[in-house]
């Protein structure tokens, strides 16, 4: 457990880095975490949201043992957009606009998709030009 638990402290200092949470107090054992199985941009490295433009982002992916999944995305841990889907799977977009407020500061965007009993988080490093 304790090497779980500092591999898992190593991942979250990584930009761009997809982990597992457990959010399970419904004493329910077993069960799958959604697969984040495609990211846009799909590298680690910082990525830069030019003066009055926007970035894009993206994020795909499956349950396979659970059809009701919900996502949200976060801004220096401010909601930014959220959703829900019945089937299984997600996809979801993200545009971030520069804004003035924040040009010259480095913020980080996270996406978590949830199945009620497991989160899957991926996050990138943004740089307001």
């Amino acid at each position: 457990m304790t090497r779980r638990l500092a591999t898992l402290v190593a991942l979250l200092a990584l930009p761009g880095c997809i982990f597992l949470t457990v959010d399970n107090d419904d004493g329910v054992e077993g069960g799958y975490a959604p697969v984040i199985e495609n990211t846009f941009p799909g590298d680690a490295g910082t990525q830069f949201v030019p003066t009055d433009s926007f970035a894009s982002f993206s994020a795909a992916g499956t349950d396979i043992d659970s059809l009701y999944l919900e996502w949200e995305w976060q801004l220096d841990s401010e909601l930014q957009a959220l959703g829900s889907s019945d089937d299984g799977s997600f996809d979801a977009e993200l545009e971030i606009g520069w804004s003035e407020d924040l040009s010259g500061s480095f913020s980080e965007l996270r996406f978590s998709v949830s199945d009620q009993s497991y989160e899957t988080e991926v996050f990138w490093s943004l740089s307001f030009e």
